[in-house]
């Protein structure tokens, strides 16, 4: 029979990744003290998604090929109609100021959000991701038709900077059923988008079945190296100076119609609502025509239960000069028609057009975006572009928040970043505060682990033992109880760095990093909490007894031990003893005295944690 005690394997290769990756944060991010910001290792946003596939075996497409990407809300893949792989992300939050709103972003994962090769420790590129088109009739082309691809590109936008060694390169289809390559670009950072312009000349290329593919190659451990993609279009009778693209599209919205948050509960809402509502809503758009287009614009909020119209910007008209970018406005927002209502859900729709016939792209003029208010308040848009983390044993981070009317805090909400490795056994602690400065804390629980869910609101719920009173300002955040790093998602495309701050053992300070901390506090009434999945170790019916212990610990309500597994951590997150679950009651002799996390693993793979304290 195996021995009940085991000493836990020390990760060496995670503790050298994660100096490794320390360093090269301290290289390519903005530092301070101990304050640290980097990339992620996945993408949780495509954990639980399948893409769409279609058989589109002895099927071909015509001329001309466009595909912008602008579907990004509503699909988070390339479109099978037009592409045969679905590797790269298609989304609306990582480019900067893209030529219409959605890109395909390539990056170090696969399609699923999960690092190509996880072992990958150096900065060697690999064949990463691939967008290749289904196949495109040619055969009745030839070079006198003027065959141009063209397309636009950045470098890291709002992620990864690719490195200098990184590439991404276009090929085409040869007759023969070889590849050729006729463009790259090697690893970069640049703020504004590029246009690459390709002729296809050679007879090799028409043909029945031609295809282009785009590759990047990449370090494939992680969430790294990315390249967006926009705008791409094939076409005939086109030249090396049809760069332009005769198109009025939105580029960009608002992440949200709120003033201070991005969700909020209704009763907070009610409390302050006419300032609750941003000063106005705004919507982003771009000319892509070489010169100025008369372009009309709308704007409407409404309210989707009672039909009621809270905002609206009736059809306007502005003359818009050649590749310029510009935003509208409303102001008239109402919010007195729906106040009677015991909830709310707001649909906002952002609309322009070129007006009069040629806009070459109608899927970009229309942009809608849903509001709903629930029980907690956030910040964040829920998309984790970077991760956000402090250094220090007894390092601590808060995010202020303010309620318009008393309310009470029942539970914390916290995006983890899924790190290869690094965050498995780590301990913190999460805290409410009144005030910083002098620090005032009103809550604080202990012995608490990072839990990873995958998916949009991938949050992971810390119910308090008892509610919280606010009635003005307050804060959340965590105490880590380890020198290690706790790395939660940080969201680049809204910002709140003014509510966010940091205290490595001396002084509160606030953050250097323009984002948003993806953590929420949750309010409300006890008895209508309704945070999804709650902390095994509150809702259990399995107990832990004797607290304090000796030398023996009982499992009491454990029905089966078959398959169940259990650990024991030190306060410093160290996993000092395990085994498989062979009787009800664990020997603990060997253990010092001290404060020790016992986690049971059940057969079905959930998981229980239960603190108690090892006697002399």
């Amino acid at each position: 029979m195996q021995s009940n005690f085991h000493i836990c394997k020390q990760l060496r290769f995670t503790k050298l990744m994660l100096f490794f990756l320390l360093v090269m944060v301290i290289v390519l991010d903005r530092v301070q003290a101990q304050e640290l910001l980097s990339g992620t290792d996945y993408n949780p946003l495509l954990r639980n998604e399948k893409p769409i596939t279609i058989d589109s075996r002895g099927s071909t497409l015509t001329l001309p090929f466009i595909d912008d990407f602008s579907y990004c809300q509503r699909s988070k893949y390339p479109d099978p109609l037009l592409w045969q792989s679905n590797q790269t992300y298609v989304n609306c939050t990582y480019p900067l100021r893209p030529p219409t709103i959605g890109v395909a972003t390539f990056d170090g994962l696969d399609a699923s959000g999960v690092p190509y090769d996880t072992t990958q420790i150096s900065f060697n590129p690999k064949t990463a991701d691939t967008l290749r088109s289904l196949s495109i009739d040619l055969s009745s082309y030839t070079e006198a038709d003027s065959l141009y691809l063209s397309f636009y590109f950045q470098a890291q936008g709002l992620g990864d900077t690719p490195n200098n060694n990184d590439s991404l390169i276009l090929e085409f289809l040869r007759f023969n059923g070889s590849w050729s390559k006729r463009w790259g670009v090697n690893g970069q950072a640049f703020n504004e988008f590029k246009i690459v312009m390709i002729p296809i000349k050679a007879t090799e290329f028409f043909h029945d079945l031609f295809q282009f593919r785009f590759i990047s190659f990449a370090s494939v451990n992680g969430n790294n190296d990315h390249w967006h993609l926009d705008y791409v279009k094939l076409d005939a009778n086109r030249n090396i100076n049809d760069t332009l693209m005769n198109d009025i599209a939105i580029e960009r919205f608002s992440s949200s119609v709120l003033r201070n948050y991005t969700a909020m509960p209704w009763n907070q809402f009610k409390a302050d609502a006419l300032n609750e509502f941003a000063p106005a809503g705004t919507m982003y758009f771009k000319n892509n025509y070489g010169i100025a287009k008369n372009t009309t614009y709308s704007f409407k909020i409404e309210e989707v239960n009672s039909s009621s119209v809270l905002a609206t910007q009736p059809l306007q008209s502005f003359n818009f000069n050649a590749l310029n970018r510009d935003s509208a406005q409303v102001t008239a927002i109402d919010p007195t028609a729906i106040l009677s209502q015991t909830n709310a859900r707001l649909k906002s729709t952002y609309f322009c057009y070129a007006t009069g016939t040629g806009d070459l792209q109608s899927a970009n003029d229309t942009v809608i975006q849903f509001l709903e208010f629930d029980n907690y308040l956030a910040y964040d848009d829920g998309s984790a572009e970077k991760v956000y983390g402090i250094l220090g044993t007894g390092a601590k981070a808060a995010l202020r928040y303010h309620v318009n009317t008393p309310d009470t805090v029942q539970a914390i909400r916290i995006h983890f970043a899924r790190l290869q490795g690094v965050q498995s056994g780590l301990l913190f602690s999460v805290l409410v505060w009144s005030k910083l400065n002098p620090e005032i804390i009103r809550y604080q629980q202990d012995f608490n682990k990072p839990d990873y869910i995958d998916s949009l609101n991938g949050f992971a719920t810390y119910i308090l033992d008892s509610g919280i009173v606010v009635s003005d300002t307050f804060y959340v955040g965590w105490l880590q109880s380890q020198q290690d790093l706790i790395y939660m998602g940080f969201d680049r495309n809204t910002n709140s760095k003014q509510h966010l701050f940091y205290n490595i053992g001396s002084a509160w300070q606030n953050t250097i990093f323009d984002g948003s901390l993806m953590l929420r506090p949750v309010l409300g009434k006890r008895a209508d909490l309704n945070v999804g999945v709650p902390s095994p170790s509150r809702t259990s019916t399995i107990t832990l007894y004797p607290v304090p212990a000796t030398d023996i610990l009982t499992l009491d309500g454990l029905h089966t031990m078959q398959a169940s597994r259990y650990e024991i951590y030190s306060i410093t997150g160290q996993c000092i003893q395990q085994d498989v679950l062979y009787a009800k009651s664990i020997s603990i002799t060997d253990l010092i005295p001290g404060f020790y996390v016992f986690k049971l693993i059940l057969p079905d793979g959930t998981a229980q944690s239960f603190k108690f304290v090892k006697n002399q």
